[in-house]
């Protein structure tokens, strides 16, 4: 019985996962690639920020496990999406100001995330 060429490949070559193709999309500009990445790395981080001030408000349950129930990251991002989901732009605003200061914004998200 003979295999087909796709075949033969599939089974005599390991699956690997390969590296995204650049040359493939629409971002051929370096610098609209540093500016998303730029933008995606600060968003993470207030993401983060905005979960461990979470964090230190209402501690996160450990599992059996002994793992956390949610990451800081799930956290901040769940906090983000309810604060700009009730707030007003300028409570928005105000928000993203303090959190974007050296202290951690604890009143802010008293105010804004428990409603």
């Amino acid at each position: 019985m003979m295999i087909s060429g796709i075949a033969a490949s599939l089974v005599t070559r390991p699956r690997m996962m390969s590296a995204p193709q650049m040359e493939a999309t629409h971002l051929a500009d370096p610098d609209k690639l540093c500016t998303l990445l730029a933008l995606m790395a600060f968003a993470v981080a207030l993401t983060v920020k905005t979960g461990v001030a979470m964090a230190r408000l209402h501690p996160i349950p450990v599992k059996k496990h002994g793992r956390r129930a949610w990451s800081l990251f799930a956290l901040g991002l769940h906090t983000l999406r309810k604060i700009f989901a009730a707030a007003s732009p300028a409570q928005v605003i105000a928000f993203l100001d303090q959190l974007l200061s050296p202290k951690l914004p604890i009143k802010p998200l008293l105010s804004l995330a428990f409603r």
